[in-house]
């Protein structure tokens, strides 16, 4: 799985029925972030591989 994929679900956004696939033929991703259906994640590094992970609302 790729990380914007795994940010999307920790951010609520998409649940577990959300196939990879399908995300990924709907999502645009950015730099430090990833929309999909209208919902933006965005994501940024806290060190020690460690990320924070934020919804637009």
């Amino acid at each position: 799985m790729n990380f914007s994929y795994r940010a999307a679900r920790k951010a609520g956004v998409i649940d577990n029925n959300t196939s990879v696939e399908e995300f990924y033929k709907n999502a645009k991703e950015g730099n430090g972030s990833v929309t999909y259906k209208g919902q933006t994640v965005y994501y940024k590094a806290n060190g020690n591989g460690q990320y924070q992970v934020t919804t637009a609302k």
